[in-house]
């Protein structure tokens, strides 16, 4: 006759595989616990009933409960579960096959294995058969074996992709590895490694709220009220501290850090503490705060050698700060705009406005810098850029801003602006000048052309009277002394060919252009003197006169032939003709 603790642990044993049917798997763990403390109980009470067949029944139960607190994914829980089973009866095939589905979860790919080939052993038997009632067992078996070779190789492709510097693929071969694992510590912490190194930082956050919430809602737990006045702190510090527990030191090592990278300093040191109670000794949590207060230093000190004008002292400071962690996009763009300012107060504006880049680079949308790099700008009497950084902070500012806020501002930019109008008013005078410069010399070179010219004349007329003086002198009236006179009368003639006529322009004053002046130079001289003095657009009678003269030197210039034609003969002061053609 059955006693009565062992038809309650019965009842609460059938009750349990009733909920996990039903699919209940919270109350079919709960059925499974208190059938497994009844029957201890019994066993406690009646020490003979401690029996190998008990045994194999308490194993049973444990290891039944393990596949309910699975399904609630609490897989440490389940995991403890299964070994309680194996260590009850070592040869309960079921429990190492539940226990492999278990390692499987966690990653633990070699371990999974084993216990599936014990599992598989064991339902051999010693005749090497497997029973017709292993069959569904063995179907579980042959798919989990599947399973743990997919993630083996999706192991050894995350690794290979991350060795090569594609994080993108390496987080897609993570992801697809989390769907078979998704309790692995380890495929977690290398998913936010590889967002971490991406700057997907809102992605790691979301990640790490998500395991911690669906672990919560596996074991039912809701949020704790908080308590009233200074019950507040200490039920926040509890929460943040079973966040760690949930997902373990090195994934909470780089949910702060992310938190500490969005500049979200307070949150990021909650988690931090957090870690300290959690593993106090951890040498990773000691160096991650050793480092954010070194940083905190720093950059104060920098900050008080700054305001004391020791700007050298305080470069030094922000350089040290800026070395300790370059990732940190955040910190190392305030830092370099606070070096930036130091290195205004020494006069260095070239180097301050790369220290200006170097921060807008790590936070595009950083006002300080920006006003930095435009008054650097102004220094350099760089205007344009000045100007350029000038708009773009005002642009940047809020729509709601007071108008007064950005006046010194807008003062600035007005005189840049001024700057450049001035400097460009400047420049067109100077090029005025060296225009009129450049006509003067044109002018005093063809004036020396001319003197040349009735220098050749008056040399041709002395010896033109040479010949005729020798000429009268001889009385006879020979012939060698008639050929000389010839030679007078040749002379006279060339004299007067070389002599200089009416002076004029040359077709290269008409078109304003320089001697030395390109086919195209030479069109597009015309072309814009013949928008103006045109006949359809001409006002007055000059305009028509000097469209034809204007005509007829670009027919000389624009023909080869003729222009250097027109060239020998300008030379010699001879182009009479081309005028008159």
């Amino acid at each position: 006759m059955e006693s009565e603790d062992e038809r309650d642990w019965l009842e609460l044993k059938r009750l349990g595989g009733v909920a996990h049917g039903s699919r209940c798997f919270k109350d079919a763990a709960e059925y499974y616990r208190q059938s497994i403390e009844a029957l201890e109980s019994n066993v406690h009470h009646y020490p003979l009933l401690d029996t190998p067949e008990l045994r194999t029944d308490k194993a049973k139960l444990h290891a039944n409960r393990a596949a309910s607190l699975m399904m609630l994914m609490q897989i440490s829980e389940a995991q403890r579960e299964c070994q309680c089973s194996i260590e009850l009866d070592a040869t309960y095939a079921r429990a190492y096959l539940r226990l492999g589905r278990i390692q499987v979860l966690l990653g633990d790919t070699a371990h999974a294995q084993a216990n599936l080939d014990t599992a598989k052993q064991l339902m051999q038997g010693n005749n090497g058969e497997f029973s017709s009632s292993d069959h569904a067992d063995l179907a579980s078996l042959a798919k989990m074996e599947a399973t743990i070779k997919k993630l083996t190789n999706l192991q050894g492709e995350i690794k290979w992709y991350v060795d090569c510097g594609d994080f993108k693929q390496a987080l897609v071969h993570t992801e697809s590895a989390l769907g078979l694992a998704p309790s692995c510590r380890k495929l977690q912490v290398q998913k936010v490694r590889i967002l971490l190194h991406q700057k997907e930082f809102d992605q790691i956050i979301q990640f790490c709220n998500a395991i911690v919430e669906k672990q919560q809602a596996s074991h039912g737990k809701l949020s704790t009220p908080e308590g009233r006045g200074g019950n507040n702190s200490r039920s926040l510090k509890e929460k943040t501290v079973a966040k760690i527990t949930i997902v373990g030191i090195d994934l909470g090592l780089l949910w702060a850090t992310t938190l500490h990278y969005q500049n979200n300093v307070e949150e990021a040191v909650g988690l931090l503490n957090a870690l300290e109670t959690v593993a106090p000794c951890s040498s990773n949590v000691i160096q991650l705060k050793r480092q954010w207060q070194e940083m905190k230093q720093l950059k104060h000190n920098g900050n008080e050698r700054f305001k004391r004008g020791e700007y050298q002292e305080a470069v030094r400071f922000y350089s040290e700060a800026g070395q300790i962690d370059p990732q940190h996009q955040e910190f190392c763009a305030v830092i370099y705009c606070n070096r930036a300012a130091a290195q205004m107060g020494l006069e260095r504006y070239h180097t301050a406005i790369l220290d200006c880049n170097e921060a807008l680079q790590r936070k595009p949308q950083y006002p300080r810098a920006l006003l930095r790099r435009a008054r650097c700008h102004v220094a350099l009497k760089m205007f344009h850029e000045a100007v350029k950084d000038f708009d773009r902070y005002l642009r940047e500012q809020p729509n709601d801003l007071p108008t007064e806020a950005t006046a010194e501002v807008r003062r600035e930019r007005n005189e840049a602006k001024a700057a450049i109008a001035k400097a460009r008013e400047e420049a067109r005078q100077r090029e005025a000048a060296k225009k009129r410069a450049e006509r003067e010399q044109r002018q005093r070179r063809s004036n020396r052309w001319e003197e040349s010219s009735w220098s050749d004349s008056r040399y041709y007329d002395n010896f033109r009277r040479g010949g005729s003086s020798s000429s009268s002198s001889n009385n006879n009236g020979s012939s060698y002394g008639s050929r000389y006179q010839s030679s007078g009368a040749g002379a006279s003639s060339r004299a007067s060919f070389m002599a200089p006529k009416t002076q004029r322009r040359t077709h290269y004053d008409v078109l304003g252009i320089e001697k030395a002046a390109t086919s195209d130079q030479i069109k597009k001289a015309y072309r814009k003197l013949a928008l103006v003095y045109h006949p359809d657009k001409a006002k007055t009678s000059t305009h028509a006169d000097l469209f034809k003269e204007m005509t007829a030197a670009y027919t000389v210039l624009s023909d080869e032939s003729a222009r250097a034609k027109y060239d020998r003969e300008l030379m010699y002061n001879r182009f009479g003709n081309f005028y008159e053609n």
